[in-house]
């Protein structure tokens, strides 16, 4: 891997839903009809499907449970984490999926569910993991992000990158986050993976949202995709 692709650098810094959040500010295009196209050239993980599990701490502490399949065309994160800020503690047990144009952010406690079309998806479906390496590497210098060297982390040969407008640092194997650490505003928040399978089996009932769940869908607005906007530049 030359760069990280910026589907899988945005991915490692922000949950889905945020990403959809951004894009609205972030000037991304209307999403078109997908049914039945062909999948992405792209991929957003060089590994086919995996399960992936990681340990948080810090201001933040719980779990998450990453399953993957298709590259990572479809993605379910599971997580459950509790944050003490300010004297005061929040709990959150969240499901977010990703299933190809579509994003589900699922609150798990109150049975409600956000439905947002990925319109990262119709920006770069067409494009090859060349073209995605090269804007990811523009990306991540507007970013103020740059590679500092590599480090052998649960057993896995990682790019080591910090993004200085992030406070982050992250450790990076086949586009997949092995490690974190992020001091921004105060709050410090680490990652670690605890257990990773690679091409493995992943049931498609982890791509599906759970029964008895509200879904409202929020919608996107058709405006042209400024990246650079995203990160004030």
């Amino acid at each position: 891997m030359k760069y990280l692709s910026i589907i899988a650098v945005l991915s490692i810094l922000f949950p889905l839903s945020f990403l959809n959040t951004a894009s609205k500010q972030a000037k991304m295009p209307e999403l078109t009809e997908t049914t039945n196209k062909p999948a992405p050239k792209y991929k957003r993980y060089k590994i086919k499907s995996g399960i992936v599990k990681y340990k948080v701490s810090g201001t933040m502490t719980g779990t998450e449970t990453m399953y993957f399949d298709e590259w990572g065309h479809k993605e379910a994160k599971f997580s459950k984490t509790e944050m003490k800020i300010f004297g005061m503690v929040q709990k959150s047990n969240k499901l977010t999926i990703l299933d190809g144009k579509n994003v589900f952010d699922i609150d798990l406690d109150k049975r409600t569910a956000t439905k947002t079309e990925n319109s990262m998806y119709a920006s770069f479906e067409n494009k090859t993991d060349k073209e995605m390496d090269d804007f990811g590497e523009d990306l991540m210098t507007k970013m103020g992000g740059k590679k500092v060297g590599t480090e052998t982390v649960f057993g896995k040969n990682c790019e080591i990158w910090e993004i200085a407008t992030l406070g982050s640092k992250i450790w990076v194997w086949k586009n997949l986050l092995i490690k974190s650490e992020t001091n921004m505003l105060g709050m410090k928040i680490n990652m670690m993976v605890t257990e990773l399978k690679v091409n493995v089996s992943v049931p498609s009932g982890k791509f599906q949202v759970p029964s008895g769940i509200e879904i409202k869908t929020q919608d996107m607005q058709n405006v042209p995709f400024d990246p650079s906007k995203m990160f004030g530049n």
